[in-house]
């Protein structure tokens, strides 16, 4: 799985599974020079909630990709 954003806001991304236990953070590491989060991540089936933040107190819209590779 590949979750990413796009977009000008710094965001920070956080992935749970389904009990709520972290799985990992990603953040400003796309390698394209923005401050967008990109996450690879080969998971089983289930449930799995993505968290996006802005990063600190920052605020603003951004676009959510995700793809299976």
């Amino acid at each position: 799985l590949r979750l990413s954003t796009l977009g000008r806001l710094d965001t920070v991304g956080t992935l749970y599974n389904a009990r709520g236990s972290l799985l990992t953070i990603a953040d400003d590491n796309c390698g394209d020079g923005t401050r967008n989060f990109c996450m690879n991540r080969r998971l089983d089936r289930g449930t799995y909630y993505l968290k996006v933040d802005g990063f600190g107190t920052k605020t603003g819209s951004y676009n959510l990709r995700s793809s299976f590779r």
